[in-house]
C-alpha cells in the first residue's frame, strides 16, 4: 500500500478506487468463462497451446511462491510478535494448511467464509476508531483530471499492484468451478469482492495517509500507524490475511496440474512440505523479489481477462441468447 499508493501523492485515492472494480470485474468475467465453458485449468481458460502452458506454469509458480511468502510470515509473526520459535510457527501453520487441502475445495471455501468477514469487519471497526481520534484533512483527497499531469504517477502504479492481486485468479477460481452453479454467483462474487476489498483498502489508505511521517519506514506499518493499543487488535485480523491467502494460493498449486496423474495426496504433501521448507529464507526478502518478479506477468493476464471477457461477451451474450431460448420455448408450448 505505501509503496503503490501512498508515496505517490493524494491521487492515489483514486487509484485504490481503480484496484477494487478491476478486481471486482476480473473475477466476475473469469467465474463467467469458466462456468460457460466448463474450464478447470488455466492452460484451457487461454486457449490451449505451448504458450497459454507457459502462463499456465508461471501462474502455479507465482501462487507457489505466494504460498511460501506466507509460510515465512506466519514464522516471523510467531518470532516477532509472540516470541515464539520461528520453526514452531511455520510447522503449526504448515499443518493447519495440510488439514485444510486434505478437505479439498470445502475446506478453502470454510475458512475463507469464516475469515474474509472477520477481517472486513474488524478493519473497518479499527479504521473507525482511529480515524475518529485522528481525522484525515480534506485536502489529502484531491479531484484528478485528465489533464492532470500527477495521474502517470500513480495510474501506473495502481495498474501493476491490481495485476499482482488479480493474478492467481484463474487458477484458484477454475478448481472451484463445480462450485459455480449460476450466473447470479458469479455476480455475488464480483460485487462482494469490489465492496469489501475496496472498503478494506480505503480504510488502510486513510490510516497510512494520515500516519504516513513515521510508518513508512517501519516493518509493519499498519501496526506502527494504529499505535500500541490499537495495534494489538491488528495483530489477529493481520494472521487471518496471512491463512486466506496461503490457502488460497496452496490450493491453486495443488489443483493447477489436476489432469496429470499425481495422487492428490502427493501433491498436497509436496506444497505444504517444501512450502514449509522454503520458508525459513525470510519473509522481507521473499515480498521484495516476488513483486518485482511477476508484476508485469500480472498486467498481461488481467488485460487478457478483461479483453477476453468483452470480446467473446461471457457477460452479455449468454444470458441474451438464453433469454431468446427460453422465449422460443414458451411461445411454441403455448401455441401448442
Amino acid at each position: 500500500m505505501l509503496q503503490f499508493f501512498i508515496k505517490n501523492g493524494p491521487h492515489s485515492f483514486w487509484g485504490v478506487l481503480l484496484c477494487g472494480l478491476l478486481f471486482g470485474l476480473v473475477a466476475f468475467l473469469v467465474l463467467e468463462k469458466i462456468r460457460t465453458s466448463r474450464i478447470d485449468t488455466a492452460a484451457s481458460y487461454f486457449g490451449g497451446g505451448g504458450f497459454a502452458l507457459l502462463t499456465h506454469i508461471l501462474m502455479a509458480l507465482f501462487l507457489f511462491c505466494s504460498y511460501i511468502v506466507m509460510t515465512a510470515a506466519c514464522g516471523a509473526f510467531f518470532s516477532e510478535i509472540l516470541g515464539a520459535p520461528k520453526w514452531l510457527g511455520i510447522v503449526l501453520f504448515s499443518a493447519f494448511c495440510l488439514i485444510v487441502f486434505l478437505k479439498d475445495a470445502q475446506g478453502i471455501i470454510a475458512v475463507n467464509i469464516v475469515l474474509t468477514p472477520l477481517m472486513v469487519v474488524g478493519i473497518t471497526i479499527l479504521g473507525v476508531l482511529f480515524l475518529t481520534r485522528t481525522p484525515v484533512p480534506s485536502a489529502a483527497i484531491q479531484p484528478v483530471t485528465l489533464s492532470d499531469e500527477g495521474i502517470w504517477h500513480w495510474f501506473f502504479p495502481s495498474l501493476l499492484y491490481a495485476s499482482y492481486n488479480v493474478l492467481p485468479c484463474v487458477m484458484i477460481l477454475s478448481a472451484l468451478r463445480n462450485q459455480i452453479k449460476t450466473r447470479l454467483t458469479s455476480v455475488l462474487v464480483g460485487v462482494v469482492s469490489t465492496l469489501a476489498l475496496t472498503g478494506i483498502a480505503v480504510i488502510m489508505w486513510l490510516i497510512l495517509w494520515r500516519t504516513q511521517d513515521f510508518s513508512a519506514s517501519a516493518e509493519l506499518p499498519m501496526m506502527a500507524s494504529l499505535g500500541k493499543n490499537l495495534g494489538l487488535f491488528y495483530i489477529p485480523l493481520m494472521f487471518m490475511a496471512i491463512i486466506t491467502t496461503a490457502v488460497s494460493s496452496g490450493f491453486g498449486v495443488i489443483h493447477s496440474f489436476g489432469k496429470h496423474k499425481i495422487p492428490i495426496i502427493i501433491r498436497i504433501l509436496l506444497v505444504v512440505i517444501l512450502g514449509g521448507a522454503l520458508g525459513f529464507f525470510g519473509f522481507s526478502q521473499l515480498v521484495a523479489k516476488l513483486y518485482t518478479a511477476f508484476g508485469w506477468l500480472g498486467l498481461f493476464v488481467m488485460g487478457y481477462i478483461i479483453r477476453d471477457g468483452f470480446l467473446h461477451g461471457f457477460a452479455l451474450k449468454n444470458p441474451v441468447k438464453n433469454m431468446r431460448k427460453k422465449s422460443r420455448d414458451f411461445s411454441s408450448v403455448k401455441t401448442s
